[in-house]
């Protein structure tokens, strides 16, 4: 396919594709994120075809990848010291902003797997931080709020 995502998505509503393989070497992260999602949508597997750049100085082998952080990242990804971090937010009350979206949602499950004294879920998407918040339910029994951006008195609150 050569063109926008919109054509990807006719593509895949009008054929029955097995696979999809991305060869875009210079494409932003977010461009490739939203072809990978797209395919996810329907349950597609999805593969990189890396650059010939990447192939000729060995960055990358000739072959087939499945898609990595750094595919979407286009940088290395940076490495946290787990421990360290947990250590910090032991004891601590904690306010993830945007935390229905796909990042602040994984920042809430990698903050709730430390244990803070508290996790506050803060947003403008009712449904979406309503959705981060049962799924943290379930294996974070500990004290967590969800806060709207048009919930005035859940804001303030004490």
């Amino acid at each position: 396919m050569l063109g926008p995502l919109s054509h990807l998505y006719k593509l895949l509503a009008e054929n029955a594709v097995d696979e999809v393989l991305i060869a875009i070497p210079d494409a932003a992260g977010a461009d490739i994120h939203d072809y990978v999602l797209a395919c996810r949508k329907k349950q597609i597997s999805v593969k990189v075809i890396p650059g010939l750049k990447d192939v000729l100085t060995r960055k990358a082998q000739a072959r087939l990848e499945d898609i990595s952080i750094e595919d979407l990242l286009r940088r290395q990804p940076v490495c946290i010291d787990q421990t360290e971090i947990g250590q910090y937010l032991a004891g601590k009350r904690v306010l993830v902003t945007g935390a229905g979206g796909s990042i602040g949602s994984e920042l809430c499950r990698q903050i709730a797997a430390m244990r803070p004294e508290s996790l506050v879920l803060f947003g403008h998407g009712e449904n979406s931080i309503h959705q981060t918040y049962q799924e943290l339910t379930v294996s974070h029994p500990w004290p967590m709020t969800c806060a709207w951006i048009r919930s005035f008195r859940r804001i303030t609150r004490r």
